[in-house]
Protein backbone atom coordinates (compact mmCIF):
# COMPACT_ATOMS: atom_id res chain seq x y z
CA UNK A 1 0.00 0.00 0.00
CA UNK A 2 1.28 3.29 -1.29
CA UNK A 3 1.42 6.81 1.01
CA UNK A 4 -0.95 8.03 -1.70
CA UNK A 5 -3.24 5.20 -1.18
CA UNK A 6 -3.20 5.73 2.57
CA UNK A 7 -3.65 9.32 2.48
CA UNK A 8 -6.38 9.05 0.15
CA UNK A 9 -8.21 6.61 2.69
CA UNK A 10 -7.51 9.16 5.38
CA UNK A 11 -9.20 11.93 3.14
CA UNK A 12 -12.65 9.26 2.47
CA UNK A 13 -12.42 8.31 5.99
CA UNK A 14 -12.81 11.96 7.25
CA UNK A 15 -15.78 12.33 4.66
CA UNK A 16 -17.68 9.77 5.80
CA UNK A 17 -17.33 11.09 9.81
CA UNK A 18 -18.52 14.56 8.35
CA UNK A 19 -21.40 12.82 6.89
CA UNK A 20 -22.09 11.02 9.91
CA UNK A 21 -22.25 14.00 12.06
CA UNK A 22 -24.22 15.95 10.04
CA UNK A 23 -26.88 13.17 9.29
CA UNK A 24 -26.89 12.37 12.80
CA UNK A 25 -27.52 16.06 14.03
CA UNK A 26 -30.44 16.49 11.34
CA UNK A 27 -31.70 13.00 12.76
CA UNK A 28 -31.44 14.15 16.62
CA UNK A 29 -32.36 17.74 16.07
CA UNK A 30 -35.88 15.90 14.28
CA UNK A 31 -36.69 13.87 17.13
CA UNK A 32 -36.50 16.76 19.50
CA UNK A 33 -38.68 18.67 17.20
CA UNK A 34 -41.11 15.92 17.13
CA UNK A 35 -40.66 16.00 21.29
CA UNK A 36 -40.72 20.20 21.25
CA UNK A 37 -43.98 19.68 18.82
CA UNK A 38 -45.65 16.77 20.91
CA UNK A 39 -45.22 18.56 24.23
CA UNK A 40 -46.39 22.26 24.57
CA UNK A 41 -45.05 22.78 27.98
CA UNK A 42 -41.55 21.75 27.02
CA UNK A 43 -39.80 25.17 26.80
CA UNK A 44 -36.09 23.34 26.82
CA UNK A 45 -33.92 20.49 27.66
CA UNK A 46 -30.09 19.87 28.25
CA UNK A 47 -27.81 17.18 27.89
CA UNK A 48 -24.32 16.93 28.12
CA UNK A 49 -21.27 14.40 28.36
CA UNK A 50 -17.04 14.84 28.74
CA UNK A 51 -14.17 12.85 28.81
CA UNK A 52 -12.80 12.77 32.24
CA UNK A 53 -9.35 14.41 32.50
CA UNK A 54 -8.33 11.75 34.87
CA UNK A 55 -9.81 7.82 36.04
CA UNK A 56 -7.16 6.89 38.46
CA UNK A 57 -5.09 5.13 35.80
CA UNK A 58 -7.87 3.56 33.83
CA UNK A 59 -8.38 4.91 30.29
CA UNK A 60 -10.25 8.38 30.08
CA UNK A 61 -13.57 7.52 27.71
CA UNK A 62 -16.37 9.67 26.97
CA UNK A 63 -19.84 9.29 28.20
CA UNK A 64 -23.34 11.42 28.84
CA UNK A 65 -23.69 12.74 32.19
CA UNK A 66 -26.61 12.56 33.37
CA UNK A 67 -26.23 15.01 36.38
CA UNK A 68 -26.36 17.51 33.51
CA UNK A 69 -29.95 16.48 32.00
CA UNK A 70 -32.31 19.45 32.48
CA UNK A 71 -35.90 20.17 31.43
CA UNK A 72 -36.80 23.61 31.17
CA UNK A 73 -33.73 24.93 33.03
CA UNK A 74 -34.29 22.76 36.10
CA UNK A 75 -32.33 19.68 37.11
CA UNK A 76 -34.06 16.35 36.56
CA UNK A 77 -32.17 14.62 39.84
CA UNK A 78 -34.26 14.47 42.71
CA UNK A 79 -32.69 17.50 44.61
CA UNK A 80 -33.78 20.17 41.76
CA UNK A 81 -30.97 23.08 41.59
CA UNK A 82 -31.52 26.71 42.13
CA UNK A 83 -32.60 27.22 38.70
CA UNK A 84 -36.02 25.99 38.70
CA UNK A 85 -38.26 23.50 40.30
CA UNK A 86 -37.31 19.41 39.44
CA UNK A 87 -41.31 19.08 37.63
CA UNK A 88 -40.13 15.71 36.35
CA UNK A 89 -39.90 13.68 39.43
CA UNK A 90 -42.98 12.37 41.51
CA UNK A 91 -41.10 12.81 44.92
CA UNK A 92 -37.99 14.93 45.53
CA UNK A 93 -35.23 14.99 48.79
CA UNK A 94 -36.41 17.30 51.53
CA UNK A 95 -37.66 17.83 54.94
CA UNK A 96 -40.10 15.05 55.73
CA UNK A 97 -41.61 17.18 58.44
CA UNK A 98 -40.77 15.08 61.01
CA UNK A 99 -38.00 15.52 63.34
CA UNK A 100 -36.02 13.32 65.96
CA UNK A 101 -33.57 13.64 68.87
CA UNK A 102 -29.85 13.29 67.78
CA UNK A 103 -27.22 13.84 69.91
CA UNK A 104 -25.21 17.17 69.14
CA UNK A 105 -21.74 17.23 67.76
CA UNK A 106 -19.12 17.39 69.98
CA UNK A 107 -21.25 17.06 73.26
CA UNK A 108 -23.77 14.52 74.88
CA UNK A 109 -26.86 16.95 74.92
CA UNK A 110 -29.80 15.99 72.76
CA UNK A 111 -30.94 18.33 70.02
CA UNK A 112 -34.13 18.19 67.96
CA UNK A 113 -33.17 17.44 63.86
CA UNK A 114 -35.34 17.85 60.93
CA UNK A 115 -36.07 14.04 59.08
CA UNK A 116 -34.90 13.98 55.29
CA UNK A 117 -36.25 11.83 52.82
CA UNK A 118 -38.39 11.37 49.65
CA UNK A 119 -41.76 13.41 49.90
CA UNK A 120 -43.77 14.12 47.08
CA UNK A 121 -43.31 16.66 44.79
CA UNK A 122 -45.78 19.84 44.64
CA UNK A 123 -43.65 20.77 41.43
CA UNK A 124 -44.49 17.44 39.50
CA UNK A 125 -46.42 17.98 35.61
CA UNK A 126 -47.25 14.79 34.30
CA UNK A 127 -47.14 15.94 30.89
CA UNK A 128 -43.25 17.09 31.64
CA UNK A 129 -42.49 14.00 33.11
CA UNK A 130 -44.04 11.96 29.98
CA UNK A 131 -41.99 14.57 28.13
CA UNK A 132 -38.55 13.70 30.05
CA UNK A 133 -39.06 9.90 29.01
CA UNK A 134 -39.00 10.42 26.04
CA UNK A 135 -35.96 12.34 26.08
CA UNK A 136 -34.31 9.65 27.74
CA UNK A 137 -35.27 7.61 25.01
CA UNK A 138 -33.89 9.85 22.20
CA UNK A 139 -30.35 9.57 24.68
CA UNK A 140 -30.83 6.34 24.85
CA UNK A 141 -31.21 5.46 21.15
CA UNK A 142 -28.35 7.60 20.35
CA UNK A 143 -24.76 5.79 20.61
CA UNK A 144 -22.33 8.03 22.98
CA UNK A 145 -19.87 7.73 19.66
CA UNK A 146 -22.30 9.71 17.34
CA UNK A 147 -23.41 12.32 20.67
CA UNK A 148 -19.11 12.85 20.91
CA UNK A 149 -19.02 12.90 17.13
CA UNK A 150 -21.62 15.69 17.00
CA UNK A 151 -20.96 17.49 19.85
CA UNK A 152 -17.15 17.25 20.13
CA UNK A 153 -15.53 15.56 23.97
CA UNK A 154 -16.97 18.42 26.20
CA UNK A 155 -20.07 20.07 25.70
CA UNK A 156 -23.40 20.95 26.98
CA UNK A 157 -26.54 21.27 24.36
CA UNK A 158 -29.53 23.21 25.20
CA UNK A 159 -32.39 22.40 23.05
CA UNK A 160 -35.54 24.62 22.11
CA UNK A 161 -38.28 25.02 19.76
CA UNK A 162 -36.03 27.28 18.12
CA UNK A 163 -32.91 25.33 17.91
CA UNK A 164 -29.51 24.19 19.68
CA UNK A 165 -27.26 26.08 21.85
CA UNK A 166 -23.82 23.91 21.94
CA UNK A 167 -21.54 24.60 24.60
CA UNK A 168 -17.97 23.36 25.50
CA UNK A 169 -18.70 21.86 29.22
CA UNK A 170 -15.49 22.25 31.20
CA UNK A 171 -16.70 22.54 34.43
CA UNK A 172 -15.29 18.84 35.66
CA UNK A 173 -12.22 17.45 36.99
Amino acid sequence: MSLQAINALNAKMAELRKQFQTEGQELFRGALTELFDKHPKLESVTLGGYVDYFNDGDECRFSMREYLTKVNGASVDSYGDDEGPNQVSKTIYGKTGETKMVKSWGSNQMEEQAVYGYVPNPDYDPELAEAFEEFQSILNATDETLMQDMFGSHFKVTATREGMEVEEYTDHE
